[in-house]
């Protein structure tokens, strides 16, 4: 295992933020196979869960919001007030790269909560 360690895991909440997790067979069958497993450290190319408030100022106006980040093709969902908002020319929103670009009919108004989810 390049770049792994196995490790005895109690709990999945006292791994680490970007460990991934591998179930193992333990050859010696002296731990539970729920018990072992083996970490790896995240890498570059593997796909990340993102979940974002995109950066813009919501005063019914602005129409233009960014993300940190570049969602996979496909993989974008965005939220307005936990409504999914429609992703398309002739929806609520379009997307380009980290750009967002409400329709003039569906701009965020003054108190809404919006809330983008992607692969990065």
């Amino acid at each position: 295992m390049n770049d792994e360690k196995l490790i005895n895991v109690p709990s999945a909440n006292e791994l680490a933020d970007g460990d991934v997790l591998y179930v193992v067979q333990d050859p010696t069958g002296d731990v539970p196979l729920d018990r072992k497993v083996a970490v790896a450290p995240l890498r570059e190319s593997m796909v990340r869960p993102v979940t974002e408030e995109p950066l813009g100022l919501i005063d019914g106006a602005n129409l233009v919001f960014l993300l940190s980040g570049t969602p996979r093709q496909g993989s974008l969902n965005v939220f307005k007030n936990g409504l999914q908002q429609d992703i398309s020319s002739l929806g609520d929103l379009t997307a380009t790269g980290n750009v967002l670009t409400f329709n003039a009919d569906a701009v965020p108004l003054p108190g809404d909560k919006l809330k983008a989810m992607y692969l990065k």
